[in-house]
């Protein structure tokens, strides 16, 4: 296990629902501004609400996002299901 501070990431399951677009841009926002990366939030959550209705519109069944930092001021955001 890695303990540095500046290497994270964060995922959650999410069932098939609406609700998890708000779920996930909760979520963002508070992992961001955790980690002092707050001025991507608006793009970050713009991004993610795509993401997670997609995965929604077109995914079986639940979603399964997850955000990691990729470098200083950078985080990476993906979206997969389970099958």
């Amino acid at each position: 296990m890695n303990n540095n501070e500046d290497d994270w990431e964060y995922s959650i399951n999410l069932p098939h629902s609406p609700l998890a677009v708000g779920v996930v841009r909760g979520a963002l926002r508070l992992m961001l501004r955790a980690h002092g990366l707050g001025e991507l939030l608006v793009t970050a959550e713009l991004l993610a609400s795509e993401l997670i209705t997609n995965a929604h519109v077109h995914a079986p069944g639940p979603v399964l996002p997850a955000c990691e930092a990729l470098r200083e001021m950078a985080a990476t955001l993906g979206v997969g299901h389970q099958r």
